[in-house]
């Protein structure tokens, strides 16, 4: 049967080991000293080394011949432990052996001496998966253990593992593996199986590997089955779902250019196509950061792009703040959080392009209608000259009221306190449900009669999915407003439109509020 790529190359001597130099040389220096620990926990996320790493310790505690810190890979325990044979080496997986069964049986095993190696080594792959119970019964062998025995834990969730097991090991934190060293592992991997593989296809698999070097060999795996040893960027982008860079830099495009109805078109269109939406979002705000990145001062050349990237991103630079980049990517991360709850996928890349665009039109125009309608005000106050007729038929003069008081009046209404804490409202269902969370950031209130609050929305699927989740928003906003309120969404129509974009802007507001310590950290990151 032939053998996985990944399990293949996997590394026989530290000097092979991707991207973990701070941890190898550490190890290095015990090795060469002889100072080598009871208990190490390698702790990281997926397909980063740790269990290699734990191999070759292994290996190299117990190899008679070893040179330095490397084992020889050629004694009857360094091959014996390669091949997966040796009676001195434990491999657990913690996962299916999470019982406190298990490690009684293990820690009977640990009372007798190895059998031929110098040191019992057991590695305990996902260790937080053991229960409670068994962490407690392999607590006192973890503190006092015979002098052959060597425990290596592996885990990708330290976080879940009980401090007194974390006081009894050396922690070593592997980090993900940058995208340009897996990209040279893959290109070497090719060189060695003779698979011609395109430069950017190898870039592609390894940005889309996550940091992680087994994924990305596990990726040139399936190409190699579909391409016969040559490899395109076309085949790349289809075996992982991508979509074209030439569509994230249209998408890129239209979106500066502030064109709505040209850009929900365009990832409908990919969409159908059969392309995933949460791939082409990732790979858009990456192409986002690259334009940040040059914004904040990085040069151009110093980032691996072709001639086309290099001339978008020397056009957007110059149209774009990096403060409306910062807001792209939170708008983009929102909708593929929703992406992942959604029954329309294709809806929450829509609602994200309407909030990334729209709002500086939308603003503007409300603005207008704002000075168009104080003026016509002011006309109307100037004609009437402040002047009332009460009941028996005279005049007198009211004062004038200034725009202050006529604020704070406005203020105290309960629509207005409503629309105050309407980011808290949203913000707290998003803990319960993502997606209603979504929606209603394109909700608005705009009336409240007899303890009912009337939504405005501009989209009929907006309220009908509204309707079907109203007793939680309704739950919701009984625990913010102390107060039991109704809900009921309905379309805006051409009359209460005003008060629908007038609501919308003070409720952007009270976010803004919230968000401008977010983005003030941000910029003083990347600079103005």
């Amino acid at each position: 049967m032939p053998i996985s790529l990944y399990r293949k190359w996997r590394p026989q001597k530290f000097s092979q080991v991707v991207d973990q130099t701070a941890i190898i040389k550490t190890l290095a220096g015990a090795l060469e000293n002889n100072q080598i620990s009871h208990a190490y926990l390698f702790a990281g996320p997926r397909g980063t080394g740790k269990t290699t790493v734990a191999r070759l310790l292994a290996k190299a505690v117990n190899c008679p011949n070893r040179k330095n810190f490397e084992p020889c890979n050629k004694c009857q325990s360094c091959q014996e432990i390669s091949a997966g044979h040796s009676l001195d080496i434990f491999e657990i997986d913690a996962a299916s052996h999470r019982g406190i069964d298990e490690i009684r049986d293990l820690i009977e095993k640990i009372k007798f001496t190895p059998n031929r190696a110098k040191y019992k080594v057991f590695v305990i792959d996902e260790v937080h998966m053991l229960t409670k119970e068994a962490f407690n019964a392999l607590l006192k062998t973890l503190e006092e253990p015979p002098a052959h025995a060597i425990f290596i834990l592996a885990t990708t969730e330290a976080f879940k593992i009980p401090p007194t097991i974390l006081s009894r090991c050396q922690r070593f934190d592997f980090k993900r593996i940058g995208s340009y060293q897996i990209q040279k592992q893959i290109e070497w991997v090719c060189q060695q199986e003779k698979i011609i593989i395109e430069k950017a296809a190898s870039q592609i698999i390894a940005q889309n590997s996550e940091g992680s070097l087994r994924d990305g060999l596990g990726f040139l795996d399936q190409l190699r089955a579909l391409t016969k040893n040559r490899i395109t960027k076309q085949d790349a982008e289809f075996i992982l779902g991508l979509t074209s860079q030439k569509a994230v830099l249209k998408f890129l495009n239209l979106i500066f250019s502030q064109k709505v109805k040209e850009s929900v078109e365009l990832v409908n269109s990919i969409f159908e196509k059969g392309f995933e939406l949460s791939q082409f979002i990732k790979l858009s705000i990456e192409e986002i950061r690259k334009i940040m990145l040059v914004k904040s001062g990085i040069s151009l050349s110093d980032l691996n792009l072709d001639e086309e990237e290099k001339m978008k991103i020397a056009k957007w630079i110059e149209i774009v703040t990096l403060k409306d980049l910062i807001k792209m990517i939170k708008f983009l991360k929102e909708a593929e959080d929703y992406l992942k709850l959604s029954s329309l996928p294709q809806l929450a890349l829509e609602m994200a392009i309407i909030e990334i665009i729209n709002p500086k039109d939308s603003s503007n125009q409300i603005e207008s209608k704002q000075n168009d309608q104080n003026q016509n005000n002011d006309n109307q106050t100037e004609k009437d000259s402040n002047i009332e007729q009460n009941n028996s038929g005279k005049t007198i003069k009211t004062p004038n009221i200034s725009s202050d008081q006529k604020v704070k009046t406005a203020k105290n209404n309960s629509v207005s306190e409503i629309i105050q804490r309407w980011p808290e409202v949203v913000e707290e269902i998003k803990k319960e449900n993502s997606s209603l969370s979504a929606l209603l950031k394109m909700c608005v209130p705009i009336g409240l009669k007899n303890s009912k609050i009337n939504l405005g929305t501009k989209f009929k699927l907006h309220a009908e999915k509204i309707k079907d989740k109203k007793a939680v928003l309704e739950e919701v906003m009984a625990r913010i407003y102390q107060q039991k309120y109704l809900v009921e969404c309905q379309i805006v129509s051409s009359q209460n439109n005003n008060i629908y974009q007038q609501n919308l802007e003070i409720i952007k507001g009270e976010e803004q509020k919230q968000e401008n310590n977010l983005t003030k950290d941000a910029l003083e990151v990347f600079g103005d």
